[in-house]
């Protein structure tokens, strides 16, 4: 396995208390002779956008907001019910 040293990564990033993301691929691509490509997780932002187009859930929320009892800290109480519902929006979408 390949490593680089304490003093090696000292020499690409000094005394830094804040290193960027383009600072550390830099390093590993120099050091390792390897490309780096970061792209972002968008999953989480497609199933939000999902989610709040799917017009059953939304129905289900308000009504879940109108029947909750005053101090109840959540909306679902069944996870498995929730996780169902969110396996179905996303099929549907697709």
């Amino acid at each position: 396995m390949k490593f680089i040293s304490k003093e090696t990564l000292d020499k690409y990033l000094g005394d830094k208390s804040n290193v960027n993301l383009e600072d550390l691929t830099q390093v590993i691509e120099e050091q390792f002779g390897v490309v780096v490509k970061i792209e972002k997780n968008n999953e989480l932002e497609r199933m939000t956008k999902r989610l709040s187009e799917n017009e059953e859930l939304i129905k289900k929320v308000k009504k879940a907001r109108e029947a909750r009892k005053p101090g109840f800290p959540s909306y679902i109480r069944n996870k498995e019910d929730f996780l169902r519902l969110v396996n179905e929006a996303s099929e549907n979408a697709e």
